[in-house]
């Protein structure tokens, strides 16, 4: 990806000046999408935090859910935007709160329970997955989803295009989600 469609992807998740003390930004990764995320990973001095808790075997910790906060002036975020880019590797999100409490809460959304009560493994980190989930969310379960999340970024099917979903403030009679296309190709 020209270094233009990267430049685009990082305006778009970046908050406005007003905004960047407010919130965060961060990227949840899907390790299983790529060889190569772990070891980026191992090498970044951003922080980084495992969505699964306690000790687990080595091919579950290459196939886990990452949370990363992220610097604009750090060299992973831009190696991000063009290495992950239409290989839907995760998604981008900003954030208020301190990052355990956003860890949490990213956590407590990887556990589904369908209606005959069988516990199924959520992969709503997905891009291929929230751009299918969140606009079948009802005002409830879009506030259940974005807890202290603002906005979530995804890459748009069409490889051409970045859509943040954010929670629209007064959702009576209509879609409970601010969906906004960013052409970024």
């Amino acid at each position: 990806m020209p270094p233009s469609h990267v430049e685009k992807i990082l305006q778009c998740v970046w908050p406005p000046p007003k905004a960047r003390n407010l919130l965060d930004v961060y990227v949840l990764l899907d390790s299983a999408r790529d060889e190569s995320i772990i070891p980026t990973l191992q090498d970044t001095d951003l922080e980084v935090d495992c969505l699964f808790s306690g000790v687990m075997p080595a091919e579950l910790s290459r196939a886990a859910p990452y949370l990363v906060r992220l610097r604009r002036s750090s060299p992973f975020t831009p190696w991000l935007a063009e290495h992950s880019w239409s290989k839907s590797w995760g998604v981008y999100l900003q954030a208020t709160g301190d990052r355990e409490a956003v860890r949490k809460h990213l956590q407590s959304l990887l556990l589904v329970r369908t209606e005959q009560g069988k516990e199924l493994f959520f992969r709503y980190y997905d891009p291929r997955v929230l751009r299918v989930y969140l606009p079948t969310c009802t005002a409830q379960e879009v506030q259940q989803m974005f807890g202290p999340v603002r906005s979530f970024f995804a890459e748009g099917e069409d490889g051409a295009s970045l859509v943040q979903y954010a929670m629209r403030a007064a959702a009576q009679q209509l879609s409970p989600l601010e969906v906004t296309v960013h052409p970024v190709a």
